[in-house]
């Protein structure tokens, strides 16, 4: 069962306990009229499943926790109206996610430290709307952010780096979260994946020293990639559109990657306007194997092979 279970209205302050080792999740809080219960300095560990779960339209607030070495999410949050608060969590080396978001869920994730989990750092899935604000998400074993199956809402302000997947990857048909003001750096993957459909609000990211692409887009994702983000010093492309992936590419600055500033290939699709190009190792813009699209009203300069190719 779980070690502490809060429901049918619940309340109370519930600091600095140890949960651990339960058959369960370590907290769970569940139905509409539990908002006020306030979770806080609490050690949840060692689970069968979530360190911490909220559904069926719970609210609470949980600051300053930590859970780690769970089964399950760190912190698991479902059903619709369920609107959790939290701010200055650590979840971390888990066997799963550090926090999953689904069911149409909601809340406010803000300043909470993600680590060293197994699964994506963040997945927020089947429409989804959370505001997720000035997290770190670093080091973990798959995608920092995950944003699938028509998953919405707001990741602003995050800092994320050192995953192992790509920083943050949106896909799936309806998948359409902005993301904004956000340090995507120092992945072993894309910083930015955009696939199957996906839309999204891309806007002011610092996206840099990456190992893969920049920001990578196929498979007819149309992501509006827009104003202000600064693409630089990853190891191949800045931006990379291939397998009819679609998006609008506009007024950022590309700079000083090892690939082509933009790069497309097979059936890539892109629209290319109004950005800066330039000081790369290769090419501002290269087209290839049966690339597509308009590239128009930029400037290209300093780049170490052709402005385009």
């Amino acid at each position: 069962a779980e070690g502490i279970r809060c429901c049918d209205g619940g309340a109370g302050a519930f600091s600095k306990n140890q949960v651990y080792g339960n058959e369960g999740p370590g907290v769970s809080c569940e139905g509409g009229d539990t908002q006020a219960a306030l979770f806080t300095l609490n050690s949840v560990y060692d689970g069968k499943q979530a360190g911490f779960k909220v559904s069926e339209r719970a609210g609470c607030h949980f600051h300053g926790n930590e859970s780690y070495a769970n089964a399950g999410p760190g912190f698991e949050v479902m059903d619709v109206a369920t609107a959790p608060k939290l701010k200055n969590n650590k979840l971390m080396n888990g066997l799963s996610e550090g926090i999953h978001i689904h069911n149409f869920a909601g809340g406010r994730f803000e300043d909470n430290e993600i680590f060293g989990n197994a699964k994506d750092g963040i997945l927020v899935c089947d429409v989804s709307v959370p505001e997720l604000l000035r997290n770190t998400i670093k080091e973990g074993k798959s995608t920092g952010a995950h944003f699938t199956c028509g998953a919405k809402g707001t990741f602003e302000g995050n800092d994320v780096w050192g995953n192992v997947g790509p920083g943050v990857s949106l896909d799936g048909k309806g998948t359409d979260p902005l993301l904004k003001a956000n340090r995507i750096h120092a992945g072993l993957a894309a910083g930015i994946l955009a696939t199957d459909s996906a839309g999204g609000c891309i806007e002011a990211n610092e996206v840099f020293g990456n190992k893969g692409p920049g920001i990578g887009c196929s498979t007819a994702a149309c992501p509006s990639i827009c104003g202000r983000n600064q693409i630089f010093d990853g190891l191949e492309a800045g931006v990379y559109v291939f397998n009819a992936g679609k998006p609008s590419v506009t007024e950022n600055d590309i700079f000083g990657n090892t690939g082509a500033g933009v790069e497309i290939s097979t059936k890539g699709n892109p629209k290319v306007s109004k950005n800066i190009i330039r000081d790369g190792v290769s090419s501002g813009v290269w087209s290839r194997d049966d690339g597509l699209g308009r590239v128009f009203a930029n400037t290209i300069k300093g780049n170490v092979s052709a402005g385009c190719m």
